[in-house]
């Protein structure tokens, strides 16, 4: 049966159903907003990468008749979000490093 749900929501999100879109997020939200959590440590962060991933979901939902699965779907578009932020966090604490090297070395 939820292999048969999946393929109707697929479908009817494709054809740009608001409310089959609005059934899948309120089934999906908490789900993905935990799993965000748990990698992120951030409640704020978390919140933020779920409004994004149910945005390109609707925004590519001519897909969805494609997706095998919308769970994984939506966990994938969702650790993909979380891999940016990490790159992004990363990249700050380069940035951060060598300001403060770049500031020592003005200090001398």
């Amino acid at each position: 049966m939820q292999y048969l749900d999946d393929i109707i929501s697929r479908s009817k999100i494709a054809e740009g159903s608001l409310e089959t879109f609005d059934a899948l997020y309120l089934r999906y939200f908490s789900l993905v907003e935990g799993f965000a959590f748990a990698m992120l440590k951030d409640k704020l962060a978390a919140q933020d990468v779920c409004q994004t991933v149910f945005m390109k979901l609707w925004e590519k939902r001519d897909d969805m008749r494609e997706i095998e699965s919308v769970s994984s779907y939506l966990f994938t578009m969702t650790r993909n979000e979380i891999f940016k932020i990490f790159n992004v966090r990363k990249s700050r604490g380069r940035s951060e490093e060598l300001s403060t090297d770049l500031l020592k070395g003005l200090a001398v």
